[in-house]
């Protein structure tokens, strides 16, 4: 059975991309005290995507917090510039 959507993402309003084509590098970043968007809404993406180089990264902090929180420059900033630079050419 293949992976989808969890049923509380609304219907988009245009055509649906197709993940299978997705064959990209794919970096998935969750925050494991995200409200918003839990991660259980995101990582689906991996087994829906065709990518052979997909990675989760699931830090410590909110749906703010991830990107723009105190600890961010250290904690995330670091380890997605890592992973940038070594997909990188």
């Amino acid at each position: 059975v293949a992976p989808s959507l969890p049923p509380a993402c609304p219907a988009p309003s245009r055509p649906r991309a197709d993940l299978a084509e997705v064959t990209a590098a794919l970096l998935v970043v969750t925050a494991a005290r995200d409200h918003l968007v839990p991660a259980g809404m995101s990582t689906p993406l991996i087994d829906m995507a065709s990518s052979e180089d997909a990675t989760h990264l699931d830090m410590q902090a909110g749906h703010v917090g991830l990107l723009a929180g105190s600890g961010a420059r250290d904690a995330l900033w670091p380890v997605l510039t890592e992973w940038l630079a070594e997909r990188s050419s």
